[in-house]
């Protein structure tokens, strides 16, 4: 018998419709999720998950996640942002209040106004803002 409860880490790629659902029904309790090329679905389903902490985000669009970090944004203490179209760097600070530790990384500049440091290498953008 498969405990899902008991699942604290969680990621998946190129989800579809049916897996958000589904991770929404049956896995309650991860404190870690990782997505990647999200280009489709809103993740509105994934707001019952009120254990998360830590939140990656990985060549997608922001704009699908909004009402994820609506919901579950107060309790995360680390996002990592790689290569997410339509990034809203405000949006983030606004969302998440509690965060620690957040990561931007962009093929491109993204162009985001900050007094923290930009490290630059290998024509990306790397962002890191820690308490």
């Amino acid at each position: 018998m498969f405990r899902s409860h008991l699942l604290k880490n969680f990621g998946c790629s190129q989800a579809t419709k049916q897996s958000i659902a589904m991770m929404s029904q049956k896995f309650s309790n991860p404190t870690s999720l990782s997505l990647s090329i999200i280009y489709t679905y809103v993740l509105m389903l994934l707001r019952n998950l009120r254990n998360l902490r830590s939140f990656i985000l990985i060549d997608s669009t922001c704009h699908l996640v909004v009402g994820l970090l609506e919901a579950s944004g107060n309790q995360l203490t680390c996002q990592n942002v790689v290569d997410v179209n339509g990034t809203d760097f405000s949006s983030i600070c606004d969302k998440c209040p509690s965060l620690l530790c957040l990561r931007l990384c962009f093929d491109s500049d993204p162009n985001i106004q900050s007094s923290h440091i930009r490290a630059r290498k290998l024509n990306q953008t790397i962002c890191t803002f820690q308490m």
